[in-house]
């Protein structure tokens, strides 16, 4: 807000779901009028008139600020720029910090929408954002400059014109049309960009050795398989199926004391890799019926969804550190007696895993 001395009316909007709370003020802090209105063109009607009143008798301008965290803003601040008045966004994490300079005690402090005239009134205030642009215009500043880096593909309007013939729109279209088409359009475009990036990477895969063997295993698609190669680099750098494991979060670390016997999670673990992996495990156990009976037998057990996968992926971690070792695809073998096993058409056999034996030294 400016601050030169001259008189102007502050209003602070409570940006809600279905209502929004409204409070007009001086630039002393005062506050002239407090009230509600609906998220509809009859409370943007309310709103207005209100300010137009208090307008009148000052005589003054307008600055109106809100919040632009969600959506919800949409499409008064739009109303706010057409009508000329200055617009600011409220900055939710330095509110509450002008709340903390300015604190006051319990039962007098004013409520949050009071508090926002407030903020608007205080010089340099730390709350209110530089520049006059309301959120979604920012947003769309920025969309226009990527673009304008990045040449996105050819428009798609015409699906969208079609869409709109067999559409029946409500009253509500008269206002937020155009930033619906503009939304629309943009999802469309997004789409397209990672149905090319996804062949992209399919493509770039089949140069990489581990990627190959990986995805012999089934259910582990283009995307997770390659988001593994890239993240694991070389089975090289891991001495042992553990460190694997522990390096593509499978695995947890020993937290047992005394009497006590437990486990914790490991921190140093890739991120990347591991979400890679637990969405390529929980697509293989739908694949494998042995894998999905484990999974079952671990939920039978009491364990959640997550930690199944990661009991599963324990397991997987040690034939995929065999396989790479090995450098030998991923095999299905059926079971004895049964050979109507339904499994993925790119796979043949499975690895299974054997427990270690024990000596006749270790049984005495």
């Amino acid at each position: 807000v400016s601050e030169e001395k001259s008189v102007e009316l502050r209003v602070s909007v409570d940006v809600g779901y279905r209502r929004h709370s409204v409070a007009m003020g001086l630039p002393s802090g005062e506050v002239l009028e407090e009230f509600e209105i609906d998220h509809r063109p009859e409370g943007f009607q309310e709103f207005f008139s209100r300010i137009e009143k208090h307008q009148k008798k000052t005589n003054c301008a307008v600055a109106v600020a809100m919040e632009g965290y969600n959506g919800y803003a949409r499409p008064l601040d739009s109303l706010v720029r057409q009508r000329g008045y200055r617009l600011y966004n409220l900055n939710n994490l330095k509110f509450a910090r002008f709340k903390e300079i300015f604190p006051g005690a319990a039962g007098e402090r004013p409520d949050r929408c009071a508090q926002g005239v407030g903020v608007v009134s205080a010089k340099r205030s730390p709350a209110v954002g530089q520049g006059s642009a309301s959120r979604s215009e920012r947003h769309a500043q920025r969309e226009r400059n990527s673009q304008a880096n990045n040449p996105a593909p050819s428009p798609v309007s015409q699906r969208v014109e079609g869409w709109q013939k067999r559409a029946h729109f409500s009253q509500e279209v008269e206002w937020v049309g155009e930033m619906i088409q503009e939304d629309a359009k943009r999802c469309l475009e997004l789409d397209e960009k990672i149905k090319r990036l996804e062949t992209k990477i399919a493509e770039v895969a089949r140069g990489s050795k581990i990627a190959k063997i990986l995805r012999s295993m089934p259910g582990f698609g283009a995307v997770c398989t390659s988001e593994l190669a890239g993240e694991i680099g070389t089975i090289e750098r891991f001495g042992s199926e553990g460190s694997l494991s522990l390096y593509l979060g499978m695995s947890t670390l020993d937290n047992s004391s005394g009497k006590y016997q437990g486990t914790k999670a490991p921190k140093h673990v890739n991120t990347r890799a591991k979400a890679a992996m637990m969405i390529a495990v929980d697509r293989h156990r739908k694949y494998v019926p042995e894998s999905q009976r484990y999974y079952e037998k671990k939920r039978s057990e009491g364990k959640k969804h997550n930690q199944a996968i990661r009991a599963l992926g324990r397991h997987l971690a040690r034939i995929i550190y065999k396989m790479l070792k090995e450098e030998r695809e991923y095999e299905i073998r059926p079971e004895k007696g049964n050979t109507k096993t339904k499994v993925s058409p790119r796979s043949s056999l499975k690895t299974q895993i054997r427990k270690p034996k024990i000596s006749a030294q270790m049984k005495k």
